[in-house]
């Protein structure tokens, strides 16, 4: 209906904290951190340098990690 009328609403966000811009900015410096460290436990993994059960730990833990992040990011709303 707003398409066929050309009826266009904008509708402003409030504006950020800095408290919230810096933690946007450490949860993007964490999360590219994990994804090195999830990286990096793939190929040694792949390349048999830890064991199955050491690769699954670790992911386990990235998870954990991600997750409370999340949660972080979330409440932070």
């Amino acid at each position: 209906d707003a398409v066929l009328k050309n009826k266009t609403q904008i509708v402003a966000r409030a504006k950020s904290s800095p408290e919230r811009g810096r933690l946007v900015y450490l949860m993007n410096k964490a999360s590219n951190n994990i994804n090195q460290l999830a990286h990096r436990a793939n190929a040694d993994n792949l390349t048999g340098v830890i064991s199955e059960e050491t690769y699954a730990c670790v992911l386990r833990e990235l998870e954990v990690v991600s997750r409370a992040m999340k949660r972080a990011a979330f409440d932070a709303d």
